[in-house]
């Protein structure tokens, strides 16, 4: 992540490219604007798994028995743990879209 963030910064190519999505999903890669090393689709799959693992993290340590959750009132604790799932459900659903756009799409 620490060598790769500022590749991903989400700039004007991501929009134009977004709304290219149809040209995208039919593989017209000519007809899409040029983008750096990412396309927009990398980019923000990046920035979503970061911010899940972050939230991940930060609600688990809520949610760690043994060390933190004796320090928060257990309406804290009930919604780390929901966020906590919900997190990990967006991790889960990323990962399988990033799996389908990559097994969908053509290979150079």
């Amino acid at each position: 992540m620490i060598r790769f963030w500022h590749h991903n910064f989400l700039d004007i190519t991501v929009g134009r490219w977004m709304r290219r999505m149809g040209d995208v999903l039919h593989n017209r890669e000519e007809r899409l604007p040029p983008v750096g090393r990412y396309n927009a689709g990398q980019k923000l799959l990046f920035w979503v798994l970061l911010l899940s693992m972050a939230g991940q993290l930060l609600t688990g340590l809520v949610m760690w028995r043994a060390y933190f959750s004796h320090l928060f009132p257990i309406g804290m604790l009930h919604l780390a743990s929901l966020l906590h799932a919900f997190f990990g459900f967006v991790l889960v659903c990323s990962i399988i879209v990033h799996v389908y756009a990559a097994t969908g799409s053509r290979s150079r």
